[in-house]
């Protein structure tokens, strides 16, 4: 696993010094002053929640998720590249770090107890952006990663193991989808 992170880490930062330094004269030129503030789905929404997204350049988005993720209040914070700013449809490439699992188990003995926990670590994704016209707003979808620890990994083959059943099987990718509205002016 660590790895993988180590890949996954070392490809994020090779993305940011192409897009970078291939378009210095852009950058300096095309600032963002402000932000995008959005809802949706998703790890990078904290679940189901709220996102913001401070660009710096255009290039790059420094963002924060707090949502619902069905045991708690979710957190997730990270940084995103994008690979064509100035076209309506950007792909994208982000690393976050937060809650990427979350365990929820029901034991019907006639009491109706509930055991649920949340896990925490990296996680790595790509998508799309698709901007509208004018305002700049943005549909954003993602394809994430989660990086997930050997405390949910040990967690849930013990739960598995002790005889519990589950609705849905841990899924290597999760999905994301929100709206965003532009909050700032392009000089």
């Amino acid at each position: 696993m660590k790895c993988r992170f180590n890949s996954l880490l070392l490809l994020l930062v090779f993305t940011a010094a192409i897009t970078l330094s291939g378009n210095t004269q852009v950058i300096s030129k095309n600032k963002f002053e402000g932000f995008y503030r959005g809802i949706g789905l998703g790890l990078d929404y904290g679940g189901i929640g709220f996102k913001i997204e401070y660009l710096p350049v255009k290039q790059m988005g420094l963002f924060g998720g707090v949502g619902y993720n069905f045991d708690q209040l979710g957190v997730n914070g990270g940084i995103s590249f994008k690979i064509f700013p100035n076209s309506m449809v950007s792909p994208f490439v982000m690393g976050m770090y937060g809650y990427n699992a979350v365990i929820i188990l029901k034991i019907d003995n006639g009491g109706g107890v509930y055991s649920r926990e949340t896990y925490y670590g990296p996680s790595a994704g790509a998508g799309l952006e698709f901007k509208t016209k004018g305002k700049g707003n943005k549909l954003c979808l993602a394809v994430i990663v989660p990086f997930r620890g050997t405390d949910f990994e040990d967690d849930y083959n013990s739960f598995q193991q002790s005889g519990f059943l589950f609705n849905k099987t841990k899924s290597p990718v999760l999905f994301s989808i929100g709206y965003n509205w532009s909050s700032g002016n392009w000089k």
